[in-house]
This record gives C-alpha cells, structure tokens and sequence, in this order.
C-alpha cells in the first residue's frame, strides 16, 4: 500500500451487485483524481469488475473471514466510500468506524443514525455524485479527515461497542418484563 496516496476503502460481497452503488463511487472517483486516490478494495473482484476498476491504481483483498485481519485493512484506509441504494444498519459502517476510518457515502436505511453528519462522516442523496464528489474533496480539506476519524471511532465505541449494546437490550427487556408484571 502506497504511505503517500489517499487510500479511499471499497467494500461489498459483489462489488458488480446493484444494490452496493459501486458505479456511482466510481463515477464520483473517476472526478477526483488529482487527489490521487489509491483504492483498496474488499470483496469479490472477477475479471468483470476489474474491468471496472481498470482505470485506478487499486488493491484488492478478496474475502476476508477473520475479524483481526479485517480491522487491520480497515484501519489501513483513509476514508470508506458506500453507495449503497439499499441497506440496513449495514456492520461494515460499524466497523469501519471503530477502526476510526470515516465514510463518505449514501444516506440509505439506517445509515444516517449512524454517521453523524460532518463530525463521522458525511451523507449525500442517494445516486447524487456531484454530492459524493463534493463530500470526497471535502473530507481531504485541511484536517478534516483526522477529526472525522476521531469522531467515527469514538462514536463506534460510545454507541456501538457490545458492552453498551448489552446495557440497551437489558434495559428493553427489564422494561417489557416490568411493563407486563404491572
């Protein structure tokens, strides 16, 4: 991995699945490439989606199964592009995040509740690409970026961590219980 190029994360199970958004990343990194990203990617990349990609200088990973070696990858990109057009809560946020690496992407789902605008990230409509290329240059202004780490993993860890997890469904279901004894 080069230590002085932008490293900007792709990730999906199949990056040529519709629903992941990954033309419209590439699309929008295709408009800012005198930042010279350097594209690390995670996931399936057959002969079709390295036709893709074959205009960026890009790393590709495959499937990687254990957690230690994901947050490694993860913690090793600058920022995560997800363009997905439908999703959830999706877990590759969460963990991106506690790797303190920051997303710039689509506000789809549930994704919204979990980046907070300009502080962990930031959120665009859903197939804007002039909003994801103005989001992508503004994350590299000055020292945005590093704040936007700080807030994405302290976020990830404050919220998301499984001990505070674990505090909130207690919690729901000392509720429910004591709801129905009354």
């Amino acid at each position: 991995m080069p230590i002085d190029r932008r490293i900007i994360l792709l990730s999906a199970g199949n990056l040529l699945d519709e629903r992941k958004g990954t033309k419209y990343a590439l699309e929008a990194l295709s408009q800012v490439k005198d930042l010279e990203p350097f594209l690390l990617v995670v996931g399936l990349v057959d002969d079709k989606a390295r036709d893709y990609l074959k205009e960026f200088d890009y790393h590709a990973t495959g499937y990687i199964g254990d957690p230690a070696q994901l947050a490694l990858v993860y913690s090793a990109a600058d920022l995560f592009l997800f363009c997905s057009l439908a999703d959830n809560q999706p877990l590759v946020i969460l963990e991106t995040m506690a790797a303190g690496t920051p997303m710039v992407g689509f506000a789809t789902g549930g994704i919204p509740e979990m980046v907070e605008q300009d502080r962990s990230g930031y959120l665009v409509e859903q197939r804007d690409v002039p909003g994801l290329i103005r989001a992508i240059r503004r994350a590299f202004e000055g020292n945005r970026l590093s704040e936007w780490a700080r807030c994405a993993r302290e976020r990830a860890l404050l919220i998301y961590s499984f001990d505070r997890l674990t505090e909130n469904h207690l919690a729901l279901y000392e509720k429910h219980v004591l709801s129905l004894a009354l």
